[in-house]
């Protein structure tokens, strides 16, 4: 049986941390098509390119270039991945919202880029039923 080739263990590794090829690009920085096109084989990335990939895989170039193995996946890293990717795609101010989203659910406070704090929200009341 032949080995996978690197544009299928790209596609391999993105399916283990749950993205899309779509996905994967977006975070990048490319274009589907382009992605596209190395998944399939068809174009060849440079290195730095290669490497932007790779760690967004949270991989390394040996292992997709079939030289080593992937590093063991965390509990979090394709959650972790995918979050990345949708917030890559957002206008900056809804970025912002959507940190305001998580910050409320987690109930931390972060610093702004202003210097300023945000305040965590108070835990909710919780109410007993009469």
């Amino acid at each position: 049986m032949e080995k996978a080739g690197w544009g299928e263990r790209l596609r391999e590794r993105a399916r283990e941390m749950g993205m899309s090829d779509a996905a994967v690009a977006r975070l990048v920085g490319l274009a589907q098509r382009r992605y596209s096109a190395y998944v399939n084989e068809t174009r060849s990335p440079d290195y730095r390119t290669l490497v932007a990939i790779c760690r967004a895989l949270r991989t390394s170039p040996d292992a997709i270039l079939g030289f080593a193995q992937h590093p063991p996946l965390r509990a979090t890293d394709g959650l972790e991945a995918r979050v990345r990717s949708v917030l890559v795609g957002m206008r900056p101010a809804d970025r912002e919202r959507a940190l305001d989203v998580l910050e409320t659910m987690a109930g931390v406070k972060t610093r702004r880029p202003n210097g300023t704090r945000k305040a965590a929200p108070s835990p909710p009341v919780s109410r007993r039923p009469r």
